[in-house]
This record gives C-alpha cells, structure tokens and sequence, in this order.
C-alpha cells in the first residue's frame, strides 16, 4: 500500500515521510525514467534522467574525436570519443573517469560495450548530430557559414575554429570572415571588428587586401554611416592600410555622414563604386566629408600612399572647412576617378606639408570657393609643397577660383606643378591662378572658359611654361605679375569682356626678366592686345599666324619699344619709301611708289630675321656709312624685281646680310 506522505516543511523528521522517501530513493536510482515526483509535487530528474541530460549537453558542446583503441589513449572528458580502428566506430566511456585504455585494446577487452562502459555514438547518430542546424559545433576546428553578423553575435558556436558571414545584414552585401580571437568577454557584445558570441567567446575579423566596409553595418540608406565607415576605417588603418570598399548596391547607395571622416593612417585608401555617394548635409558646419590628416610641420613623419578613389562625394555643409576631399601632412596621395557633385568649400584639396599629389579624371560640378587647390605652409614652419599633378578634370562652376597653387603664409614658393586637360567651365575670379609657385607646366588641352576675372593668372613665380587656352575671360586672358623665366604658348578667345579693370588680352607687370611669349589672339579685346606695366623689360612676344594678330581697342601694343612683337608667316607688304617697319613682320614685300635709298628697317630686336623681296627694281641697299647694313662685298647693291635678300638685327645694332638669290 502506498505511503502518503505529509505536507511538512523541509527538513521532515516524520517517520511517514521517511518510509516515503525511501520508495523515491529507489525511484531515483533504478527507474528507467527521466523524472520523478518528491512530496510536494515537484519534479526531480533520476539518474537515467541525469545522464540523458549529460547526453544532451554532449552534443550542444560536441565531441571530441580522439584515436584510437589499438593506439591506446586515456580518456578525461565525457564528450570524448574513441575511435575503433577495425570498425570505425567510435565510442564514448560511460564509466568513471579517468579511463585508460592499453594499446592494442578493442572496446570489448578494454571494459566491454554497455550502460557503464564502452557506448556507441554511432555513425547513425554522428551524422544525425552533424545534420542539426548547429551540427557543425561539434566538430573541433570546423569553418561555419552564418548568415549574417547577427548571426555570429547572438549564436553558440562550440568547437568551430572560423565562422563566415554570408552577409553583414539581410540584402546587405559585407560578408566577413572571423577567427577565434582567444579572449572573453561579456556574450554577445563588442563590434565587427572583435565581437563576442552568447557564450561571451570573442571573435576577430580577418583583415582582407580588399575590406569591405558593408561587413562593418555600411547600410547606404541616407541614415548617418560615419560610426560604420569609422569602424571599417580603423580596422584597416591599424591593421597596416589596405582599401576600404563600399560596393554598389541598388537603392543603398547614399552614404550619409554627419562630420569629417578623418583618416590618420599611411597606405589606406577609400575606393567606391561608381554610384556610390558619401556627403554631408547642411546641419554639418566646419566638417568637410574625408580628410587625410598628418603632421603639418614634420616632413619625416607624413601620410604615406593615401587615397581616394571612385564614386561621388558631396561637402553640402555651411562652415569654412566643407571640402569634399582633402589632404594634408601627406606624401604620394591621390584622388582618381571621382565626381564631386557639389562642395561648399572646395572640392578637392592638398594644403600644408603635401609631397606628390595626384589627381586625374576628377568631375566637379559646383563649389562654394574654389574648385582645386595646392597650398603651401600656413603655420610658418617654412615647408615647401612639391610635386602636384592634376590632370583629365573637368569643373563646371567654381565660387572662386578653378584650379589655385599658393605658396606658404611667408610666401614659400610651391614647386612643380603639372596641370594637363584641365577645364574650367565658369569661375567667379580666374579659372587658373597660380601665386608664390614655381616651375608650372600647363599642357594645350586647358581650358579657361568665362572666366570672372582672368583666364590664367600667374604671380610671383618662376618658370612657366606650356600653353594657356581663354576664352570670354572678363578681364585678361592670360596676367603675368612679377614673373620669371616665362616660355609661353598662349590661345586667347575674347578678353577684357567687363571693360574694367585689366581687361587686356596679355597683361605683364614688374617682370623679373624678359617673357617669351607665342600668342593666338582672336575675338574682341577691350583694351591692349599686349599691356606692358610697371618696369617691363624687352619681351619676345611672337603671333605665330598673322590672322590672329588682332589689336585690342586700344591697340596691339602698350609699353613701346620696350616690348617686342613679331609674327612668323605671311607676306606683308610696305610702300614706305623711308625705313619700314618689321615689327611683327618676317617677311616684307618691299613695293615703293617711287625709288629711294634703303638704310634701315626700324623697330627691331637682336635676333630678328627678316626676307625682303623686292617688288620692283627702284630700292637701292646701303651699305655700312650712312645706313645699318653690312652687306656682301661691302657695296651698294639695287637688285631686280623678285629678289630676295635676308637680313639678321644684330648686337652692335646693324643688320647683317645672311643671304641673296642673286
């Protein structure tokens, strides 16, 4: 008959309740079911129940796969499982532990197969284990495929040695890899960079040469990625550099972020595809969109192989530091390929302590001062900045100037720059400045297009060369002030639009020595073809086709004698019975009304060369006495119609016969 227990508290002293529970003592031992029921209705598991829970718990955890019977081996662990290498079955030790196990064993000699032995897990069994959503836990050192980060965070990951996410998000690219990282911390915690699963093991992401940054939560949605960008950033940058990549993808592309992204280390570059848009908004003030920053007084210590490369980036705030991409303290930095669509600011700069900048195949649409800038030592440190090339770009309005080089804040001259296939669609002041710069080269495919002030100004520098193309400048097309060291190829469209200011086609002032200049000059020009001002000096300007020698309203040239023009081609003609002029002029067609003694050709330089050919018979050259020739035989001579004689100005001031065709 069964015992009714009684309903006394914990610890009974009752005799009752002492004959009761000794029946559940047996119950707890021998019965083959999981649980049994105390006193109180309260359920307990059995030892049957204790171990089928010690089996569960063995295949959350996993196996540990170990050989073999005949190699002997000792086992600790529960979850330890031993291989009979006859059959290929392996087998758990239901015993006690520790158990050793001889070499040459077989699971029948080393304790026999049974509850309290050696138990079968079974092939059936492993692989059904192995089947499980999670099966791959139990298999030491596997490599796991997660769906995504959440995935890994919030997951229990056993024995797995790499987990790989698909993706960072749903639909959102950024797949990773990660190792264990051999820490802990608090479960399901930390960032892509080092992430804690729900069993508080850390995780650490495995750096790519490629890293995207869709794998740090990158969304594109228009909602502020900096925190992402920044982790994606960071993670790279203190791996060694490498490229940071935002891939396209359709309708997650706007990458808003909320201030500057500031990249503080060396071989890092930010690469988009094209698509891909990273701005600011106006709320931001002062806060440009990417910026490279490295000392700005030490030359040893700078950024090294930094850049930008693809995509769009727009600076839409309203401060006075809203460019869109900007380096400074850097060395070898680079901007490729990418479309500013808008920059409150600039667009693209390099400022302060910058060596070896390139920028090539750039779009700019508009910008709230100027468009390109290469910019000297503001901190007076007396660092020069060298070497800029920026070419294959275009910019469409610029709010100051197109493409500016300035030297330091105590007029530290920046050294070679290179602009090739540049053109500036519209600028508020000139489209090319360049002021306290030396050794600047232009190629013929730049292009000053309606300019607010001057097409291409140059100030204070030394060595310009190449070509310069304006066209509708408002005032000059081309100003040189205080330059030197000038070999020039000028193309000027309409110049001097306004009427104000120095609205000549070619203005020079204060030279520092003479200008060697060959000019195209068409269209209107509002005051001088060639304006010389200040202290000029005896340029060499030269309109290599005379079609295009055309004088301004105020006329081909201001400054007298003291700046020469000449053109290379075409015949012109004089019938000046008295010294004709050769200025502009390399070939005369000499064609008087009546005859007369020929002494000189006036307005000439040293170096000029000139063909005269006689149109009639009436001209009589004079040698040496009276006159500046020296010619052949040191005699007069008065050739016949269709002759021709050359003639070179020299040094002592005469004109030095250098051939006849008669």
């Amino acid at each position: 008959m069964a015992t009714t227990p009684t309903n006394l508290p914990v610890p009974s002293e009752s005799p009752i309740d002492l004959k009761y529970n000794a029946s559940k003592i047996d119950e707890f031992v021998t019965s083959l079911a999981l649980q049994y029921i105390d006193r109180f209705g309260n359920a307990h598991y059995t030892i049957e129940g204790l171990r089928w829970l010690a089996q569960q718990a063995i295949s959350q955890y996993g196996w540990i796969l170990i050989d073999s019977f005949q190699d002997g081996a000792d086992i600790t662990l529960p979850n330890q499982a031993l291989r009979d290498e006859v059959t290929g079955e392996y087998y758990r030790w239901d015993g006690a532990l520790p158990k050793h196990v001889d070499a040459g064993s077989t699971p029948s000699s080393s304790g026999g197969v049974g509850t309290g032995a050696w138990v079968g897990i079974g092939d059936a069994a492993l692989r059904s284990m192995l089947s499980q959503q999670d099966g791959v836990n139990i298999v030491n050192g596997a490599v796991k495929n997660v769906p995504y980060f959440s995935s890994l965070k919030n997951g229990h990951h056993g024995l797995c040695e790499v987990i790989m996410t698909v993706e960072h998000h749903a639909g959102g690219l950024g797949g990773a890899s990660y190792r264990r990282s051999g820490t802990t911390g608090t479960p399901s915690s930390g960032n892509e960079a080092l992430v804690y699963d729900a069993d508080g093991n850390g995780w650490k992401m495995v750096k790519q040469p490629v890293q995207s940054a869709r794998a740090f939560g990158v969304l594109g949605n228009g909602v502020d990625d900096r925190a992402a960008l920044r982790r994606a950033v960071d993670f790279v940058g203190q791996a060694g550099g490498g490229v940071v990549y935002i891939e396209a993808l359709s309708g997650f592309d706007d990458v808003k972020i909320s201030d500057t992204l500031t990249i503080v280390y060396s071989g890092l570059e930010i690469r988009l595809d094209p698509t891909v848009h990273i701005h600011t908004e106006a709320a931001t003030t002062d806060g440009g969109a990417i910026h490279f920053s490295g000392p700005l007084n030490n030359e040893t210590t700078r950024l090294k192989r930094v850049g930008f490369v693809g995509g769009k980036v727009s600076a839409n705030g309203s401060g006075i530091l809203d460019n869109a991409i900007g380096f400074s303290g850097c060395e070898d930095f680079y901007v490729f390929d990418t479309n500013v669509p808008h920059a409150d600011r600039k667009a693209l700069t390099a400022q302060v302590n910058v060596v070896n900048g390139h920028f090539r195949n750039c779009q700019i649409g508009t910008t709230g001062y100027s468009a390109i800038t290469f910019e000297g030592d503001t901190l007076g440190a007396g660092i020069i900045s060298r070497g800029m090339v920026i070419e294959d770009c275009t910019i469409d309005s610029a709010g100051l100037y197109g493409v500016s080089s300035e030297g330091g804040v105590n007029h530290e001259r920046n050294d070679r720059v290179i602009v090739k296939n540049v053109r500036v669609g519209q600028s508020v002041k000139s489209a090319f400045r360049f002021l306290d710069t030396n050794n600047i080269y232009t190629d013929k495919m730049c292009r000053a297009v309606a300019a607010g002030i001057y097409g291409f100004e140059y100030s204070s520098c030394t060595g310009i060369n190449g070509y310069a193309y304006s066209l509708n400048s408002q005032q000059a097309g081309v100003v040189y002030n205080a330059c030197s060291n000038v070999d020039h190829d000028v193309t000027i469209s309409g110049a001097g639009l306004s009427g104000a200011g120095v609205y000549d086609a070619i203005y020079t002032q204060n030279p520092t020595s003479p200008h060697v200049i060959r000019a195209y000059v068409s269209g209107t020009t509002h005051r001088w073809t060639v304006n010389n001002s200040g202290t000029p000096l005896q340029h060499l300007i030269t309109f290599p086709n005379r079609s295009f020698m055309v004088s301004g309203t105020s006329g081909l040239l201001n400054g007298g004698s003291t700046a020469i023009i000449a053109t290379d081609s075409g015949e012109v003609t004089s019938t000046a019975t008295a010294n004709p002029s050769v200025a502009g002029v390399d070939n005369l067609l000499l064609n008087p009304p009546s005859a007369f003694t020929l002494t000189s050709l006036s307005n000439p330089y040293v170096g000029k060369k000139v063909a005269v050919r006689f149109a009639t018979s009436n001209v009589t050259v004079q040698h040496a006495a009276g006159g500046t020739f020296r010619l052949k035989g040191a005699v007069n001579v008065t050739p016949a119609a269709g002759s021709v004689m050359v003639f070179m100005y020299s040094s002592d001031t005469t004109w030095i016969e250098i051939s006849r065709n008669f």
